[in-house]
């Protein structure tokens, strides 16, 4: 029987994020507004290129297009590919693209308006939470990122 390996994780924000030396694989998320990565995602990409360029990748994206595998692929073509087009000796393992959770009742006032025009152009009904994450969708890409460094680990 094969024993199974630990992995160490340190979950942290891009924006805590010094060095990368400390890490051998790095998962990088982000929500989508405004139709893009978050600026903080962006600037630790532009940061961090030449480093990323010697870790395993992995790369998701958050957003209400990404509620179904039709438009997760979309999502994928439309925000994950250009990041990656950008820095082309970065190499993701794998990417990935998740229905998201807004909770309007938090907002303030003028982005709840935003967020209820959003809402409207995505044609999902309004409430005060929209959750479309697919727990098992997830829970399937974490798998994969599993079995990926294990193999990785193993050659």
């Amino acid at each position: 029987m094969q024993e199974e390996s630990e992995f160490s994780v340190k979950l942290q924000s891009v924006d805590e994020t010094g060095s990368l030396d400390e890490f051998d694989t790095i998962i990088i998320g982000s929500s989508i507004r405004a139709h893009r990565i978050l600026a903080n995602v962006r600037d630790f990409m532009a940061r961090h290129k030449n480093d990323l360029n010697a870790k395993k990748i992995f790369f998701f994206v958050v957003c209400l297009t990404a509620k179904c595998d039709e438009g997760r692929s979309k999502a994928k073509r439309k925000y994950i590919d250009p990041v990656f087009q950008k820095y082309p000796t970065i190499k993701p393992i794998s990417t990935e693209a998740f229905g998201g959770k807004i909770e309007t009742d938090k907002f303030n006032p003028v982005m709840k308006n935003l967020m209820r025009h959003v809402v409207d152009q995505a044609g999902l009904a309004q409430d005060s939470s929209i959750d479309l994450t697919d727990r098992e969708h997830v829970d399937n890409w974490t798998e994969t990122i599993k079995q990926k460094l294990h193999k990785v680990s193993e050659s």
